[in-house]
């Protein structure tokens, strides 16, 4: 999936936990007490696979990853089920202890990042968005190689789709923190003439963004980016450092301060962004489909934990009846139907019903022809 971020139900695995283990920025900066990322992401994932079940078991604490981090952000505020938590993580720790027989105590150092973060319900949630915020700047595949992106056939889909994007035109909107975008925007400045074909509020004044809007595709990123921060004073957007041409290059940043990342986790700070830092985005983006003759859903399949995005984009819809709408989930996706269910509650016009392609996005993008969508 060199295009989106990896879905939330295969985000805390064991495939996850190697693609850290060989980033060697994860591990870049000691935390707080000496413990190391690394450890305390292996941790995450012990006590993620001890809580989780699936929707037959009543009482399972999370069934999937955004479920999981959604818990943690309640168990901040609730004493009840931090000791859930704790208990779960207990478990995990004396299930680990047997698997591997190695542990001498506290100067172990698993059993002792298994101690801190049980007792520590606000750093087990930050290091979940770090955790999110690492397996969200590495699973491209070596992406950061321009040789990668402008020549090899996995990403062939992607660059024949957005050299067809038309400035004045055309809106992306995001829902993923990570840098796929970015990336093409980079690999359309290798390839055409003109330098920001695409750009995001963040890099620039609103009122300059809004003056490069006829000649430039706008590119909203509704849940942050890996690569954002707030700033000291937490009222704005720090978007990094930027190349000799002024051009922000959005490198990943949030692994190293999760207490400051710019990403809607599942859970109140998630709530907060499209009414705080990202509201100009949100506002734009929202704007853009009540304008849109055509709406395409790709990937995105409105999660459970987005109830705030579905009512949004659903009256967005709703006020722009007209707009034709396209689902591409892959083929048998269980999510298509009630995504189309909850499009055609909007009350479309005839013509414009929501239409599931059974296809890969890599399908999608493989065939697109904009004139002909």
């Amino acid at each position: 999936m060199p295009l989106g971020g990896p879905p939330f139900k295969d985000l805390i695995s064991e495939g996850a936990l190697r693609n850290l283990r060989s980033w060697p920025d994860y591990d870049a900066k000691t935390l707080p007490g000496g413990y190391k990322p690394t450890l305390a992401a292996e941790v995450l994932c012990r006590v993620y696979h001890a809580g989780k079940g699936d929707r037959t078991q009543a009482f399972a604490l999370w069934s999937d990853a955004e479920q999981f981090i959604e818990v943690l952000d309640i168990a901040r505020q609730d004493h009840v089920v931090a000791n859930q938590v704790e208990a779960t993580a207990a478990k995990a720790r004396e299930a680990a202890w047997k698997e591997k027989q190695s542990f001498t105590g506290a100067d172990d150092p698993l059993w002792s990042t298994f101690q801190w973060l049980e007792r520590d319900i606000q750093a087990l949630h930050n290091e979940a968005v770090r955790f999110i915020a690492g397996i969200c700047s590495t699973f491209l595949l070596r992406a950061e190689n321009p040789k990668i992106v402008d020549h090899t056939e996995l990403w062939h889909p992607y660059r024949r789709w957005v050299v067809q994007l038309k400035p004045g035109l055309d809106t992306l909107i995001s829902f993923n923190h990570d840098r796929g975008l970015d990336i093409l925007a980079d690999h359309l400045r290798r390839v055409k003439p003109k330098r920001d074909l695409l750009i995001t509020p963040v890099d620039t004044t609103l009122e300059h963004f809004d003056a490069l809007l006829p000649t430039c595709v706008p590119m909203y990123h509704l849940h942050g980016h890996v690569g954002w921060l707030r700033t000291d004073d937490g009222n704005g957007i720090d978007p990094g450092p930027a190349d000799p041409s002024g051009f922000h290059l959005h490198l990943p940043r949030a692994h190293k301060y999760p207490e400051r990342a710019v990403m809607g986790v599942p859970g109140e700070h998630k709530l907060n962004l499209p009414a705080t830092l990202l509201k100009a985005q949100w506002d734009r983006a929202i704007a853009a489909i009540g304008q849109a003759h055509v709406v395409a859903f790709v990937g995105y399949r409105f999660p459970p934990t987005d109830n705030m995005a579905k009512a949004r984009l659903h009256d967005a819809l709703a006020a722009n009846p007209s707009a034709r709408i396209r689902i591409v989930l892959g083929p048998g996706s269980p999510d298509a139907p009630r995504l189309q269910g909850m499009i055609d509650s909007t009350g479309r016009h005839t013509h414009a019903e929501a239409k599931v392609l059974p296809m890969w996005a890599e399908d999608f993008f493989s065939v697109f022809d904009r004139n002909r969508f």
